[in-house]
């Protein structure tokens, strides 16, 4: 148990050193500021140089001092740099602002969008957390245009495609109309073709008798003879 906790107690303070190295890096990288891994804080004073711009949400980064975090939140804010959260510069105080305005408006207080958005507008010259939802804004409006125009070409499509059903029923019901009407077409002509045959059978039975009446009988102008 005792080894466990010991190697527990090893494990956070090889990842606060972590974290206080890149979280340096990462001040004096984006700010130009060199400051030693030791002054790295979470709650910067009214003396640093820089203060912390944290993405909503993400606010329980800060609620503790750096030495008093646990392993998995030196581990999210040894990942989170430029996602989660990023440094900026610290604001300016006026002459004419009193010393507790200065420290109000110096002092990271994570939690408060008043904060938040005090430090955005402190960090224009830098690229921020604003510039990327920006960013990310406008991609989804770009995403949004291309759902819009590929629904748009799908209704056109359906409708096409409703068209295209609509005038191949419309020529299946001909095709099938017309087939109806050459069906009873082949049936009359049947019929007449039987009718046909059946009178020219009547017409050559009794043709015999007719041609044989008419060699017997002269016809004259005054009648028969």
């Amino acid at each position: 148990m005792a080894t466990a906790r010991r190697h527990s107690n090893v494990e956070r303070s090889r990842w606060r050193t972590k974290c206080r190295q890149v979280l340096c890096n990462h001040i004096n990288s984006t700010l130009g500021i060199t400051l030693d891994p030791s002054q790295v804080r979470l709650h910067p004073s009214r003396d640093d140089p820089y203060r912390w711009s944290v993405s909503p949400g993400k606010e329980y980064l800060f609620e503790k001092n750096l030495s008093d975090q646990s392993l998995g939140i030196y581990k999210e804010l040894h990942d989170g740099i430029n996602i989660y959260f990023e440094a900026t510069k610290a604001p300016s105080r006026r002459l004419s602002e009193p010393l507790h305005q200065e420290m109000s408006a110096k002092t990271f207080t994570p939690g408060t969008s008043a904060d938040f958005a005090h430090r955005e507008a402190a960090n224009k010259t830098t690229v921020s957390f604003t510039s990327r939802i920006n960013e990310l804004q406008v991609q989804r409006d770009y995403a949004s245009q291309e759902v819009h125009l590929l629904k748009s070409q799908l209704e056109a499509e359906v409708k096409l495609r409703l068209s295209l059903e609509e005038k191949l029923q419309i020529a299946y019901e001909r095709q099938e109309q017309l087939r109806r009407e050459l069906e009873k077409s082949v049936r009359r002509e049947d019929h007449f073709r039987n009718t046909a045959v059946d009178y020219s059978q009547e017409i050559a039975k009794i043709l015999p008798t007719i041609m044989s009446l008419a060699e017997k009988t002269n016809f004259t102008q005054a009648g028969f003879i």
